[in-house]
């Protein structure tokens, strides 16, 4: 036996030409789109950067990124504790 959803008998479906007309414009073309893509392209890469220099720096600098990184987390952690 075969199960069938039925739709209630009190909800219609909209008429095509709202629903196309219902969504927003594209992201790209809204105002400021490509300004915050760049900024947000350029700190993504300059963060690749650094990690990719401290991974070449060698194992200490690898420790200290470690350590910071915890460090930032355990202070976060705290902060959401004591607010």
């Amino acid at each position: 036996m075969v199960a069938t959803r039925r739709s209630s008998a009190g909800a219609k479906a909209p008429p095509k030409e709202q629903t196309q007309n219902a969504r927003p414009p594209p992201a790209v073309t809204q105002p400021g789109f490509w300004r915050s893509f760049a900024t947000r392209a350029k700190a993504a890469l300059a963060m690749m950067v650094c990690f990719l220099c401290i991974l070449w720096a060698g194992h200490f600098y690898v420790w200290l990124l470690i350590l910071f990184l915890q460090v930032l987390s355990f202070r976060e952690l705290l902060n959401v504790r004591y607010q």
